[in-house]
């Protein structure tokens, strides 16, 4: 569809996410099928359950608003999400080596959520830089929405966005540039860092300086502008670089 106004914006996000929460309620079943582990099935059932609601708000969004209506398009990011992960059932027999390439495409659909994000910071964020009062009303709503579950009741969202949200990078790189990127701007200048989403890599030069930096994180999750670091996903890697001065196991890179 051409855009040409805020409101042709808001259809084609829309019909965007309405198209990539389709597509992986269709796919969810197939991976739940070729797990091996009980818990990696359990979790993508879960996970199954919580995208189905996420299609009922969306159809409810587009009901309540008058003149808007979910275009029949296609997200082609998803679907190429989908296409890596059938590749990998197609490539690998059933057992622990499939179900870790199925952890890995499912978290890559993961990065269109971030479970930790302060609501009022990230809208506060968002205004700083949006003058569209109705992206903010719809945004507010958008990650307010409640949860649904299997058995009818209904679980509040104070932090986070939604489950499976093609805008959730978008708002993730917006609250992580004040929160973390400009942080370690102005506090560590010396440290080198990327970062996509709610994944990133920071370059120490020795183990003390990573160990220090990686308290300073552990800090930051009780600071006015709070990121959560999980511990169970970060670590201090030796460095395997080409033309590092240090290859030994304690040297971080």
């Amino acid at each position: 569809m051409v855009i040409k106004s805020a409101n042709d914006l808001f259809i084609h996000l829309l019909s965007d996410v309405n198209s990539a929460e389709k597509q992986i309620t269709r796919a969810l079943p197939k991976l739940a099928r070729a797990a091996d582990n009980d818990q990696l099935v359990e979790a993508f059932k879960k996970h199954l359950e919580e995208t189905r609601g996420q299609v009922e708000r969306l159809e409810k969004v587009a009901d309540t608003i008058p003149d808007i209506r979910i275009k029949r398009t296609k997200c082609y990011v998803m679907e190429s999400l989908i296409e890596e992960s059938q590749e990998l059932i197609d490539n690998a027999e059933k057992g622990p080596v499939l179900d870790a390439g199925l952890i890995g495409a499912a978290q890559k659909v993961e990065h269109y959520e971030i479970d930790h994000i302060d609501h009022e910071l990230l809208l506060k964020a968002l205004d700083h830089h949006c003058s569209e009062s109705w992206v903010l009303l719809y945004v507010r709503r958008w990650l307010t929405a409640p949860m649904q579950t299997k058995d009818g009741k209904q679980e509040r969202r104070n932090v986070g966005t939604p489950q499976g949200g093609p805008l959730s990078p978008v708002l993730a790189n917006l609250f992580l540039h004040y929160a973390l990127d400009r942080w370690l701007t102005v506090r560590h200048p010396d440290i080198p860092f990327c970062r996509y989403a709610d994944d990133g890599i920071l370059r120490c030069r020795s183990e003390r300086e990573a160990q220090y930096l990686h308290s300073q994180l552990d800090m930051r999750e009780v600071d006015p502008i709070a990121i959560h670091r999980d511990a169970q996903q970060t670590s201090i890697l030796a460095c395997v670089c080409p033309g590092c001065s240090d290859k030994s196991p304690s040297a971080p890179c």
